[in-house]
Parts: C-alpha cells; structure tokens; sequence
C-alpha cells in the first residue's frame, strides 16, 4: 500500500509484529506511523522497503542506488548492497560490489535471500543470504518491453519491474509497468509467465482472463 504524505508518496509496509513503517523521502530515514523507530541519520529518497525473515528492516536508498539495512534499536543504517555506481554485473559478485542504476523494489523469500529489481537496467538480482552473492534472476537488460513468458527468467525481457513480492511457496511476483503487466517467476524452474494484463494499455477486460 501507498500513503501520500503532502506532495511525497511514500511505501508503506507491516513488520511481522504488527508495526507499520512509512519511507518517507522528506529527510529523515523512515517515520513511523505505528511502531517504534527512532534515530535521525538522513537517508534521501526511499522509495521502498521490506523485512527479512528475522524481522529485520532494509530499505531501498535510490539516491544513493544502495539498499541498506536499518538497526531498529538505534535507528541507524548500512549499506549491505550496491556501490552507488551502475555498471555491469557479473553473476557471483558479492553484493558490496553490486551496481544498481535505479533500484526500486526489494522482497525476500522465506530462506531470507534478498531480491532487488533496477528499473535502469531492467533486471531483478537475488543475493544469497549465506554468501552474499549476487546473481541475476530475472532479465536480459534488453527490450524493456516485456517479452519471454514460457522461457527462462533471465533470458526474457522486463520492462520496469517497480514492485516484488514472493509467494509461501518461494514464486517471485512483480509488476511489469512497461508492458502493464504482472508476472510471476517459477522458484523451482527459473521459468516466467505472465498471469495479469496484456499490450496495449487498456482498461477492458472485466469478466475475462486476467492475462
């Protein structure tokens, strides 16, 4: 869900104890609406945010094309991927070394293993939550228009994936924006498949498929 805090919009989301956080983008790091966070470094521009299986908090920075992760005692932050650089990047790198142009999204799955999609370069990467690792799960940094759908995640096309969220099962469901869209990836196969909206943009189809 979105709340519109004046002229910002701004993410909001349920930690599993019941506490909701707003990111703000007005200066401080996160407001909270309910719950407790306090702390007063300055994290510009969060556009999202999500809660790792421990109940940890992160946050994507996409100022500082970085997602950090948010020590709820203090209020304090640290980087835990991206460089602040985008570039190219080699599946096994570590995700201190990763290159984000436009970070986004982030969601976990129920092994904590972190997912961050980058609108810029039209791919979703998974780091592993033992090592750290970055590999790309989703796009071919192509066509951003979104084409693949029975084939291999990594070799089909996304246009901009600006939200993420996993199924109990471990399935990767984002929104497609660019092809107006809402796609699902297959954990145990790596195959995607769009499941809601199709080219052109339209408002039809109520009462029909949702594909």
């Amino acid at each position: 869900p979105h709340l519109n805090a004046g002229s910002h919009q701004v993410g909001a989301f349920y930690e599993g104890s019941g506490t909701l956080f707003d990111a703000s983008t007005t200066g401080s790091l996160l407001t909270t609406v309910a719950g407790g966070l306090g702390g007063d470094n300055p994290v510009m521009t969060i556009v999202g945010g999500a809660v790792d299986p421990s109940g940890n908090l992160y946050v994507v920075d996409s100022r500082s094309a970085v997602v950090r992760k948010v020590d709820l005692a203090t209020g304090l932050s640290r980087v835990v991927a991206g460089t602040g650089y985008e570039g190219r990047n080699p599946d096994g790198v570590d995700a201190s070394l990763l290159n984000l142009a436009a970070p986004s999204s982030i969601t976990f799955n129920s092994a904590g293993d972190l997912f961050v999609s980058d609108i810029d370069a039209y791919k979703i990467y998974r780091i592993d939550h033992a090592t750290h690792a970055v590999v790309t799960y989703a796009g071919n940094g192509g066509n951003p228009i979104g084409r693949g759908d029975g084939g291999p995640a990594t070799a089909a096309s996304i246009g901009t994936p600006i939200a993420m969220a996993t199924s109990r099962s471990g399935d990767l469901y984002f929104s497609d924006a660019q092809s107006s869209s809402i796609r699902v990836i297959d954990h145990a196969t790596g195959l995607i498949r769009t499941i809601a909206g199709n080219q052109p943009r339209s408002s039809d189809g109520d009462g029909g498929p949702a594909s």
